[in-house]
């Protein structure tokens, strides 16, 4: 019996709060650098361990909008998945690791854009789940008043 064929995916960027919920799966810096470098890989590791047939490597997607995941044209990317995908197919890219591997960290106060992006974020999911986050929130006090100082800012 043969061992079953596997086909390696790469994709620009996952968050799948607005399909799931709760049960969200969000993947952290999906950038057009990051993008290219894992691309990149696949196929160099593609080429090299496959025959000529069985050479596929899949896009996860042209235009998952919902997810986060998707190759065409944005406001805060513009082309850059696009170009990434184009540098990467062509062997143009000459990235040798991610480059965008940062975490958001106890320091994040000397970020401001962090934590307005994280109020958003939390007015977003108060609104939205309002119920299910102040049942939640009733059990965590601390993190009840993290959020309220942040939702006064």
């Amino acid at each position: 019996m043969n061992p079953p064929t596997f086909f390696r995916c790469v994709f620009p960027s996952w968050d799948n709060t607005a399909r799931t919920e709760n049960r969200a799966l969000i993947v952290l810096n999906g950038t057009p650098k990051n993008y290219e470098y894992w691309l990149s890989e696949a196929i160099r590791r593609t080429t090299g361990d496959f025959p000529g047939e069985k050479r596929l490597v899949f896009i996860n997607a042209w235009n998952e909008w919902a997810e986060g995941c998707h190759l065409e044209p944005d406001r805060k990317h513009a082309l850059g998945f696009l170009d990434a995908t184009r540098r990467a197919i062509s062997g143009q890219s000459r990235l040798t690791s991610f480059l965008d591997v940062t975490m958001p960290d106890d320091n994040a106060s000397k970020h401001p854009s962090f934590l307005l992006d994280l109020a958003i974020l939390v007015k977003h999911h108060l609104y939205r789940y309002k119920r299910s986050v102040h049942l939640l929130l009733d059990r965590m006090p601390r993190a009840r008043r993290a959020i309220r100082r942040l939702l006064r800012r």
